[in-house]
């Protein structure tokens, strides 16, 4: 099983054996970053108020409300070739818990980065310049920033398969 971490930004963490997050009950050892920056292992899967210690024994008085959504996924992707009047390529993607509050980026080969435009939670979509069009075959994948990527498969898409929109 995959592990989730979740990045916690603040001040005055110190490096320190004692450095903890506290969900609910459950205190875990944080990763020191920085001052203005701690890691902890995410031990739950739905929302609670987050804390953090420097000594594990004194926690922050205000915790922060924490929302745990559940990981995307992809289903199916097409190509959509836009009138020449608007130019470019609509890739489309579909899938599973997509969220309006969370930035996606379509990665072609670990090279260009092009935002995803959320439609809803079952869609969003990435528009593709003519530029990239003339690219050779790349594999692309659908990434929430650089920690979640999930393999979408190959842009260009053989443009006799494309859909006209």
């Amino acid at each position: 099983s995959s592990r989730s971490y979740i990045s916690v930004y603040g001040r005055y963490f110190f490096k320190s054996p004692s450095l903890s997050c506290k969900f609910r009950s459950s205190v875990v050892r944080a990763e020191w970053l920085s001052a203005y920056h701690i890691k902890c292992l995410l031990p739950l899967k739905k929302s609670a108020k987050i804390y953090v210690s420097n000594n594990g024994i004194q926690f922050t008085t205000h915790g922060v409300m924490l929302n745990v959504l559940p990981v995307f996924s992809v289903e199916s992707y097409e190509q959509i070739l836009r009138p020449p009047i608007v130019e470019g390529t609509q890739l489309t993607i579909r899938g599973n818990h997509f969220h309006e509050s969370i930035s996606y980026q379509c990665d072609f080969d670990n090279d260009i980065l092009v935002d995803a435009i959320f439609i809803d939670s079952h869609m969003v979509y990435c528009r593709i310049s003519p530029a990239m069009k003339r690219l050779s075959p790349k594999p692309f994948k659908l990434c929430q920033g650089r920690t979640h990527c999930f393999n979408a498969g190959i842009f260009p898409l053989n443009i006799t398969n494309a859909s006209p929109v």
